[in-house]
């Protein structure tokens, strides 16, 4: 039976697994951005945006796949406000040839994870963490650095668009499946960097006929190491070459 399999009956005798849940997340920012011109062929941008996140989180959960013949709920409201500004410098060198450099700071909204039941009450004590209760999971943040050009050749027949950059990741939201239960649930997993190229070509070699290709490189890994077993320097689930 499912009780002598998984040591629970069926919920109300017919669920092995149950759950109801409503979710309702409200994001409200503002944006602003200003460009100055130093001079007639530099220019200075900055922005900033600020975003105030709230989220309200209810569900109930049933089933011996939750370990129990009775019912979890959860509430949880989790609210953060984020700060994430922006700051450029573009060269105009003449009407076919800008260099640029920016850095910016991006970040996700916190959300919950869900209640996972006492059947993953071992994973939990490993990683610390009550398994019948849901679980605010903080934002996580980076920050991007690129420096790139674009530039038109031979009359405007070919075209280049050229960028390389960094980017630092911190508290980053990742889904782990539990061992031993194999359940999925969320954590905020530390560190990552990530370096980079894009570049891309356009060829016009006659009138209505345009040839393009671009190739971009990634290396992505985490910087520090994880709970989830994986080492500093492991890389990430990024496909490093795309052309």
């Amino acid at each position: 039976s499912v009780e002598d399999f998984l040591g629970y009956p069926l919920y109300q005798g017919q669920y092995i697994n149950f759950v109801t849940t409503r979710y309702k997340d409200v994001q409200k920012s503002a944006f602003v951005q200003a460009d100055f011109k130093i001079f007639p062929k530099l220019k200075l941008t900055a922005g900033v945006r600020y975003t105030s996140s709230g989220l309200t989180y209810d569900s109930f959960y049933a089933g011996p796949i939750y370990g129990t013949d009775t019912a979890l709920t959860a509430h949880a409201t989790p609210h953060n406000n984020q700060v994430t500004p922006k700051f450029g410098v573009s060269y105009q060198a003449d009407s076919a040839n800008l260099f640029y450099a920016n850095v910016a700071k991006g970040a996700r909204a916190g959300l919950v994870a869900p209640a996972v039941g006492s059947f993953c009450a071992a994973d939990a004590a490993n990683l610390g963490f009550d398994p019948l209760v849901a679980r605010p999971i903080k934002p996580d943040s980076l920050w991007s650095y690129e420096v790139g050009t674009k530039n038109r050749l031979f009359g405007g027949r070919v075209t280049t668009d050229i960028s390389a950059y960094h980017i630092d990741w911190t508290d980053i939201q990742s889904t782990l499946f539990l061992p031993i239960c194999s359940l999925p649930t969320t954590f905020n997993l530390g560190k990552a960097k990530i370096d980079g190229f894009d570049v891309s070509v356009s060829v016009r070699p006659t009138k209505g006929l345009t040839l393009g290709a671009s190739v971009s490189y990634t290396k992505a890994r985490y910087s520090e190491s994880q709970p989830n077993g994986y080492d500093k320097g492991e890389p990430l689930g990024v496909a490093p070459w795309s052309v």
